[in-house]
């Protein structure tokens, strides 16, 4: 999957944030240096009825590499433009090319 456009660290936060959701940073490729260890962008949601639930990890050095959860009512929970833009975004960032999607 090739993605629409370039999504850099600043507008993917910036546009989980104005959906609704919460970033939740976990960096350990950057905190240990491990090359095997990763740096995660985790989309929280913050509204009921699924309050607190990780609905996507995206890794920041991977291009590619990104889980969505699905859970039980989840979608229903958003509206179906919400649903697709948080899709489209997510999917973006993880196809942008690491060196774009750095952190600066």
């Amino acid at each position: 999957m090739f993605n629409d456009e370039c999504v850099n660290f600043s507008e993917f936060v910036g546009g989980i944030g104005a959906l609704g959701f919460m970033p939740y940073f976990r960096f350990r490729k950057s905190k240990t240096g491990d090359p095997k260890e990763h740096d995660h962008i985790a989309v929280i949601c913050r509204d009921e009825p699924c309050s607190g639930a990780h609905i996507a990890r995206v890794c920041v050095c991977c291009i590619g590499k990104v889980h969505v959860n699905d859970y039980d009512g989840f979608k229903e929970a958003i509206s179906p433009e919400t649903y697709d833009e948080l899709v489209n975004l997510i999917t973006n960032f993880s196809y942008t090319d690491v060196d774009y999607k750095a952190i600066r």
